[in-house]
């Protein structure tokens, strides 16, 4: 029963994850399109860097909610530092 309960959890979670970084990219999908080649490079360095964090700590075992809050936490403070330069 808990681990049911756990999967909901994390079924809802991701849902309303994916819901909310949907709209933030509608939004600001204008930005987006004229940003072109910057936004590409940009989520590639993004998850180039989580792979590679990903990869040479690999010993610790870290749960996919924490995973994904450490990706949104990262994600938004990247976004604050690239919007100021």
């Amino acid at each position: 029963m808990e681990t049911s309960l756990d999967m909901i959890a994390l079924g809802t979670f991701g849902f309303s994850k994916s819901m909310q970084d949907g709209k933030v990219e509608a939004q600001g999908s204008s930005r987006i399109l004229m940003s072109g080649r910057q936004v590409v490079v940009a989520s590639s360095l993004l998850h180039a860097s989580g792979f590679f964090f990903g990869y040479l700590l690999k010993s610790l075992i870290v749960p996919c909610a924490v995973s994904s809050v450490c990706c949104s936490i990262f994600g938004s403070a990247l976004d604050g530092i690239w919007n100021a330069v």
